[in-house]
């Protein structure tokens, strides 16, 4: 028999379909800012790292660095967001965390966290472990040294969790600064890669060049070995097919300042076709660009071939603030060239590499898209805390860049008379649906608006569609005899909702 609440998932979701399809979005509402204070406090010391797991509780923005304190809160290595509030996660880690990575090793997604660290809770974990949303649990013996990346690949035998980082050894056996994960045991790569005296491998992504996917190391490493001790001049990027490492055809990455390395690897389509980008402290021979982009075929500098001025790009992320997915690069003080415009971060959408402005002082080292429920936003993180302009102490080493929530308001509600239910900083030509709900809050999940609405039985009220700036409204009328009743009231279009707003009919 099903469920009530899945007849009242199913009778919601069937009156919002029913209400029409959704407009083409024209614009982008109320504008996006930096949300400082979400980053007061914030973290106490460096973020290095976001992903995005679901232990079971619903979505939630991870972030891994060497902190021991998040919004005041003990959070040792590694902290969760969940859209309102942070919490620690399972006790925290002796060290420090700086990549992370979601994976299914057959029981479920699992999040796995790589750093410096020999304790996750309280289990002895040698730089790695697994957190499934309960409990830690080490990978063998781990790693002889820092893990700071983690990727996953499927070499023909099923995928797998591959670690790269500053070690020699992994579960024990020799292993040169990348190792595989099947989620039993360790496994070197060949030879592994050599040299690098800090980080070793510092990125990890599988993409396919049209000779079928192969994994890509990106870091401050010089040569690759594979079997029978065959060396592979690899400088800062080299690929893995499973058997055999390689060079990428016309990489020729040069060194610049005193830590040249490959830093961010990212598959993405930007209009042109799906490509690797590639950010780090280097240029390639014929540029003065540290991003740049591969397809396969050709190395291309996005920006007119000029692009960022070499040394300090490095995080990466794709991102969509209302005109479309783009390319969001973020790093160290850094020279777009054609304009001689500084920044700390950029956009590249396919056709145009521009800055933002303000920008975060002085480090970004990671970025990440996540929609809490109230709207998609971009998160920063690294050695943060000023504005540009500004340089007042603002936020510590956390961040986000975020467009106003999308509030609900109503005019009085008296019983028999007709009442107003309005929305500002919602998208404009989006449907806005308004609910309500007389029986508390509670939360059920509309697959149809890919968000969790926080009524407990919400009755949609009707719906409207939002103007060019962003307002919406209805009109209904309350019925005769409510008066006394308490309401509970929500709006919410795909991927946002509003804070609800309790109030009682007169």
């Amino acid at each position: 028999m099903t469920s009530l609440r899945t007849s009242i998932v199913n009778a919601v979701a069937a009156l919002i379909l029913a209400a029409g399809m959704t407009a083409n979005v024209s614009a982008q509402p109320c504008a996006h800012r930096w949300d400082v204070e979400f980053g007061n406090p914030g973290a106490e010391y460096f973020v290095w790292d976001f992903e995005v797991f679901d232990d079971g509780t619903g979505p939630a923005l991870y972030a891994a660095g060497q902190f021991r304190e998040m919004q005041g809160k003990r959070a040792v290595g590694i902290a969760k967001w969940n859209g309102r509030d942070w919490s620690e996660v399972g006790g925290g880690l002796v060290g420090g965390a700086h990549a992370l990575r979601v994976w299914d090793d057959g029981r479920g997604p699992a999040l796995y966290v790589g750093g410096s660290f020999s304790r996750a809770g309280g289990v002895q974990a040698n730089n790695i472990a697994r957190w499934d949303g309960r409990q830690w649990e080490a990978l063998g013996s781990g790693t002889s040294g820092g893990v700071y990346s983690l990727g996953t690949f499927d070499d023909g035998r099923g995928e797998a969790l591959y670690a790269g980082g500053k070690f020699t050894a992994a579960g024990g056996s020799t292993a040169n600064l990348v190792a595989r994960w099947n989620g039993a045991q360790w496994e070197a790569l060949g030879e592994g890669l050599l040299g690098g005296s800090q980080w070793g491998v510092m990125s990890l992504v599988t993409f396919d060049d049209g000779h079928g996917p192969m994994l890509y190391a990106g870091g401050e490493f010089r040569d690759a070995r594979g079997p029978k001790h065959n060396m592979v001049p690899a400088k800062f990027l080299a690929r893995w097919d499973g058997r055999l490492w390689s060079a990428v055809p016309g990489a020729m990455l040069e060194a610049v300042f005193d830590f040249p390395h490959v830093d961010g690897l990212l598959v993405h389509d930007d209009g042109n076709g799906e490509a690797l980008f590639v950010t780090g402290q280097f240029i390639r021979e014929g540029t003065n660009s540290s991003l740049l982009r591969w397809d396969g075929r050709e190395w291309t500098a996005p920006g007119g071939g000029i692009g960022i001025s070499p040394g300090h790009a490095d995080a990466l992320c794709v991102y969509d603030d209302g005109s479309g997915p783009a390319l969001w690069i973020g790093g160290g003080q850094t020279r777009m060239v054609k304009e001689f415009r500084i920044s700390t971060m950029f956009r590249w959408d396919g056709r145009e590499l521009s800055v933002v402005e303000p920008y975060p002082i002085s480090w970004i080292r990671t970025l990440a898209s996540f929609n809490d429920g109230f709207g998609k936003v971009l998160y920063l993180g690294g050695e943060l805390g000023a504005l540009s302009g500004d340089w007042r102490p603002r936020f510590r080493n956390i961040v986000r860049w975020a467009a106003p929530h999308m509030v609900l308001s109503h005019s009085p509600l008296r019983a028999g008379e007709r009442a107003v239910f309005a929305t500002t900083c919602s998208t404009p030509g989006q449907r806005v649906n308004f609910l309500y709900s007389a029986r508390g809050l509670g939360s059920i999940f509309i697959p149809q608006l890919g968000i969790t609405i926080d009524l407990d039985r919400p009755h949609l009220i009707g719906h409207s569609i939002a103007d060019p700036s962003g307002k919406s409204s209805l009109s209904r009328a309350i019925p005769p005899g409510a008066s006394g009743r308490t309401l509970w009231l929500q709006a919410a279009e795909v991927g946002r909702k509003t804070e609800v707003v309790e109030s009682i009919i007169e």
